[in-house]
Formats: structure tokens, sequence, C-alpha cells
């Protein structure tokens, strides 16, 4: 995989009984969210970009569920967004793109 690992060091918090991982570019990251609780839930979660990735004036956001079809795009216009995940089973994965542009 491309990119620095970072963990959960793109979150403002913690997300609780969950795993999260990151990759950084320059331009993009790679944000890996697992429940690890064992019921089904949304994960919610907040991230600053500004730390990790140049600053732009859009960001564009795909999240893809765990066999890689894309469940969501948006644009943002801050380098900080609050996401949540679709409702995740113990163990599921939701993959998240940003992308500065």
């Amino acid at each position: 995989t491309n990119g620095t690992l970072i963990g959960e060091c793109l979150l403002e918090r913690s997300v609780t009984d969950a795993h999260v991982n990151a990759y950084v570019l320059s331009d993009r990251v790679l944000l890996i969210l697992m429940n690890a609780h064992k019921d089904a839930r949304e994960l919610n979660f907040k991230v600053n970009l500004a730390p990790w990735i140049k600053s732009g004036s859009k960001y564009e956001i795909y999240s893809y569920d765990q066999y890689g079809k894309l469940r969501t795009s948006q644009t943002i216009n801050s380098n900080k967004w609050t996401g949540k995940t679709s409702t995740l089973g113990s163990y599921d994965l939701e993959i998240v793109e940003l992308i500065m542009k």
C-alpha cells in the first residue's frame, strides 16, 4: 500500500469499539473503519485533514463498502469533516477516500 500509515491520527477523537487506520499521501487519505462491537451499528467520526494533507479549498469524499462498492460521494469545502458509516455488522469495514481538489 502506498502512503504513510498514521493509524487513528486523522480523527479528532477515538471511536469506541472500532478499529481505524489511515494511509496518507500528499493530496489524499484512505481511511479504513471497522466495527469491533458485537452489535451492528453506524460509526460516527470527525476528521481533521489539516495536519496531514495539503490545504485545499475543496475535498471529494468517496465511501465504499467492504466489497469495494461505492456507497456515497460528496464534496466538502473544509479540511474538517464529520462522517458516519452505513450500518456495519460486527467486524465489517467501510473505506473512505478523501481527495484534495
